[in-house]
C-alpha cells in the first residue's frame, strides 16, 4: 500500500479526506485545531508507514484544523472574486412605481410635469381622467439617473397618502461589459476579413469574404443597438406615477375616511 500513496493521486485523496473532516466538525469549539491535527496525522500515518508520511499527515491535519478553528471563531478565509468593480463604477438601471392619493389630481400632475422638465427629464406619457366617483392621473417619465433620489422625494412630497411604492435598481454592469467585449471581438474579425479581401485572387473568394464581412457588420450593428439601449437605461431612470383623488380607486374595498365622504361619493 505504501507505493500507492506516493503518487499525486494519493495526495489528492488525502486532501479530500481533510475537507470531509473540516465539514463534519465545523460546529465544534476551539479544541478543533488539535482534533483536526491529530486525526490528519492518523489518516496519513495509517497510509504511509515512513517518517515523511507522518510529517505530511501532520501538516495536512494542522491545516485542516486551522481552517476548522477559524470556523469556530466565526469567520472563513476570503474567496477571490473576478468582479473588482466597486459600487461607484457599476451601471444600474433604476425605476420607481408609485400609486398616490392626492387632494388635487390636476394640480399635482401639472407640478410633477414641470419638475420632470426642470431636471431635463422627458415625459413620455401623461393622462388625466374623471368618472362619477374619482379623478385619476398617470405619468410615465424618464429622469436623469443623477436626479433619481431627488425625484423620489419630490414625487411623494405633499401627497395625501402613498398607497404603494416600488423602487428598484438592476445591476447592468455584466451585460454591458459582455456586449462591449463581443462588439470588439466581431470588429476584430471584420478587420481580419477586410485584410483577406485585399489579398483575394478569385471572384468567388472575394464574394465569400464580402458576404462574411456583411454578416459581421450586421451583427455589430445589432449589438451596438442593444448597447445604446442599455446606455440609455443606465443614464435615465424610469418613473411611473399613478394618482387618484381617493384611495378606493386603488382598493375598492377600502373604508371611507368619513361619513361625509361616503355621502359625497354616493
Amino acid at each position: 500500500m505504501k507505493k500507492y500513496f506516493r503518487s499525486p493521486l494519493a495526495w489528492a485523496l488525502l486532501l479530500a479526506l481533510g475537507t470531509v473532516l473540516f465539514t463534519s466538525i465545523a460546529s465544534q469549539s476551539s479544541s478543533l485545531f488539535d482534533t483536526g491535527r491529530m486525526m490528519g496525522e492518523k489518516i496519513a500515518i495509517s497510509m504511509m508507514d515512513d517518517a515523511a508520511g507522518g510529517a505530511v499527515g501532520g501538516a495536512v491535519g494542522g491545516a485542516v484544523g486551522e481552517m476548522v478553528r477559524g470556523m469556530g471563531r466565526g469567520f472563513m478565509p476570503p474567496f477571490p472574486s473576478n468582479d473588482a468593480l466597486n459600487v461607484n463604477e457599476r451601471l444600474y438601471s433604476k425605476y420607481a412605481n408609485y400609486s398616490l392619493v392626492v387632494n388635487d389630481v390636476s394640480q399635482y400632475m401639472q407640478q410633477l410635469r414641470e419638475y420632470v422638465l426642470s431636471v431635463e427629464g422627458r415625459v413620455l406619457s401623461s393622462s388625466i381622467s374623471s368618472d362619477q366617483k374619482y379623478q385619476s392621473g398617470y405619468m410615465y417619465a424618464k429622469i436623469p439617473v443623477v436626479k433619481f433620489e431627488e425625484s423620489n422625494t419630490r414625487v411623494a412630497n405633499g401627497v395625501k397618502q402613498i398607497f404603494s411604492q416600488d423602487i428598484n435598481a438592476d445591476d447592468q454592469t455584466g451585460q454591458y461589459v459582455s456586449l462591449k467585449e463581443r462588439i470588439d471581438e466581431l470588429d476584430q474579425q471584420k478587420k481580419e476579413k477586410e485584410i483577406e479581401l485585399k489579398t483575394a485572387t478569385t471572384d468567388l473568394e472575394k464574394t465569400q469574404i464580402k458576404y462574411q464581412i456583411d454578416r459581421l457588420e450586421a451583427q455589430i450593428k445589432q449589438l451596438q443597438s442593444q448597447q445604446g439601449s442599455l446606455e440609455e437605461q443606465v443614464e435615465y431612470s424610469t418613473l411611473n406615477v399613478t394618482v387618484a383623488s381617493d384611495k378606493r380607486f386603488f382598493n375598492p374595498q377600502a373604508q371611507p375616511e368619513s361619513l361625509r365622504e361616503e355621502l359625497e361619493r354616493a
